[in-house]
């Protein structure tokens, strides 16, 4: 049969170097189980402030509503890249909520000076 070397194993098994694995992150570790049920709830919570960004009584709430709908949206993006521990989610999230931040201050300034979205 030959060593553990010969058979492509670095250590023997059963040695305490060679033995010692680690589970990935999403299989059945106790903080990943919620993760599902709260991603979930953020869409949800999505859908109820794009209701308000399309029905909001001023142009403040639309705004305030895009606003809130961007973060909640980086929110499941910073999820996704927990779960997948994928590095991109996070650039996309970061580039998306620059972005954002800086729609927001356009429309508030041209809000401030007297514009209307109607």
């Amino acid at each position: 049969m030959g060593s553990a070397r010969e058979r492509g194993r670095p250590f023997p098994r059963g040695s305490k170097r060679g033995s010692r694995r680690r589970s990935p992150p999403c299989s059945g570790r106790k903080g990943y189980d919620v993760i599902g049920p709260v991603e979930i709830a953020i869409l949800v919570s999505i859908g109820a402030v794009l209701i308000r960004l399309g029905l909001g009584p001023t142009a403040w709430d639309r705004l305030l509503a895009y606003n809130s709908a961007a973060n909640r949206i980086v929110g499941v993006l910073a999820i996704a890249a927990v779960t997948s521990q994928e590095s991109v989610f996070l650039d996309i999230a970061i580039v998306y909520l620059s972005l954002s931040f800086l729609g927001v201050v356009v429309l508030a300034r041209f809000l401030e000076r007297g514009g209307s979205f109607r």
